[in-house]
């Protein structure tokens, strides 16, 4: 179980469209970044357990996605001028195929037309080690990011925009549950509620602490 059952359509998200904020559900929000005739990126953010890495699990992309977590481009030993991206597509998720990545590099490079060719999903930058942030920044914002058909969507717990310096990257942060959306999971799994002063409303207001606190109590 990724999140509480019926909790992600309605997900609750302020994203900063245009420089302007919008508070409404995460999948009305995606569905509309999807349907857009423009390139687009996108960065998630929130603390941790809020639910960042299983929201990438948990859409409907309306591509095919490349999904790599970024702690695993830490742990390599390569030197740090390396392109850790191009490198980890080529040899884990292409497996080093003869010809893929030349026609993975094709598709990202056809135009954007309603909807991205490509999406690669780039799951933690707070996990890259200092010694390599840097580079792995810039093969972000130099590489991949121009090509037109790709979209990438980031997702940290900090605000990664100024580091990338995209002028197309919608900003999304992910927002404790409500009260109402914690209530309603608690009752459909018969489990009571906790008193409205009880402090335990404060530490269950995230997906990951959510599950705990169900499972404890089932």
């Amino acid at each position: 179980e990724l999140l509480p059952h019926g909790i992600f359509p309605e997900y609750p998200i302020t994203a900063t469209v245009n420089k302007e904020e919008n508070h409404i559900p995460i999948k009305e929000f995606f569905e509309k970044v999807w349907n857009s005739t423009e390139q687009n990126h996108i960065s998630i953010t929130g603390i941790g357990g809020i639910g960042k890495t299983v929201t990438l699990f948990n859409l409907k992309y309306p591509a095919p996605t490349i999904y790599i977590p970024l702690r695993d481009l830490s742990a390599s030993q390569d030197a740090y001028n390396v392109d850790f991206i191009t490198k980890y597509i080529k040899e884990v998720t292409l497996n080093s195929t003869d010809g893929a990545f030349d026609a993975l590099i094709q598709l990202c490079n056809e135009p954007w037309v309603n909807k991205p060719n490509i999406i690669l999903l780039l799951d933690g930058l707070n996990e890259v080690t200092p010694a390599k942030l840097n580079s792995i920044i810039r093969e972000i914002s130099t590489t991949w990011a121009k090509k037109q058909g790709l979209q990438i969507i980031l997702t940290s717990r900090y605000d990664v925009n100024t580091k990338l310096q995209l002028n197309n990257i919608h900003q999304v942060l992910l927002e404790p549950l409500s009260r109402d959306i914690i209530s309603n999971h608690l009752l459909n799994n018969n489990i009571r509620l906790p008193i409205s002063t009880d402090r335990v409303w404060e530490i269950i207001d995230t997906p990951l602490m959510l599950i705990l606190y169900t499972r404890c109590e089932l």
